[in-house]
């Protein structure tokens, strides 16, 4: 896919967390503010209508009414709307790539600063290493940080932009990736949700680095 679709995939990907994070695949009508779509995306109001307009194009959004202040927009249910626009082989056959893909694009999430909400869970999984070794499941404690980080709105919202910023720049292989990474956080829940999971892994070693420094 190049890479005019993959940013306009990210687009709605940001779009979806911004305006109505709980949307699943479900048809749903919503009233947002341009301005405040500005605010929230750092992007000129020019740039956002025409991305919505592109995506009522490719027949992701409808556009039911917009004045220079508002926007009513139809989502129609994601998952068979995204079925036509890529395709699901794809998804399957990059998936496996996500590690790769963070570890190229490091720069972009922000895992040399601690953070509190993973902080915990940290914690939580140096003191099960010391006192059972290298053999101790992490399982559950995945299971609850992922269940808990990703819920949490500002870091979804965060996530979607990074993933849109990555997208301006991106070579092709990484382009691929993203569009699989989109995919799933449109679709899948966010503890099924390979990405967040690789991302969480990735930020909690970081973290246990942090406290065994400490």
């Amino acid at each position: 896919m190049d890479r005019l679709k993959s940013r306009e995939l990210a687009f709605f990907n940001l779009l979806k967390s911004l305006i109505s994070p709980n949307i699943k695949n479900e048809s749903i009508d919503y009233v947002v503010s341009i301005e405040d779509l500005q605010q929230k995306m750092h992007m000129d109001r020019q740039i956002i209508s025409s991305f919505i307009k592109k995506l009522q194009e490719d027949g992701l959004v409808d556009i039911l009414e917009q004045t220079d202040t508002r926007i009513n927009v139809h989502f129609e249910r994601t998952h068979e709307k995204l079925l036509e626009f890529i395709s699901l082989d794809e998804v399957e056959s990059t998936i496996i790539d996500i590690k790769e893909f963070i570890g190229r694009n490091l720069k972009f999430f922000n895992f040399t600063t601690s953070k509190e909400y993973t902080k915990k869970y940290a914690e939580e999984a140096l003191k099960g290493m010391e006192k059972y070794g290298e053999n101790f499941d992490m399982t559950d404690i995945i299971e609850k940080g992922v269940n808990d980080v990703f819920n949490k709105e500002e870091v979804m919202v965060s996530i979607n932009e990074i993933l849109f910023a990555i997208c301006e720049n991106a070579e092709e292989k990484d382009l691929n990736i993203l569009e699989s990474i989109i995919y799933c956080s449109l679709n899948l829940p966010v503890v099924e949700n390979p990405f967040y999971i690789t991302l969480f892994l990735t930020k909690l070693c970081f973290e246990i680095e942090f406290l065994k420094r400490g």
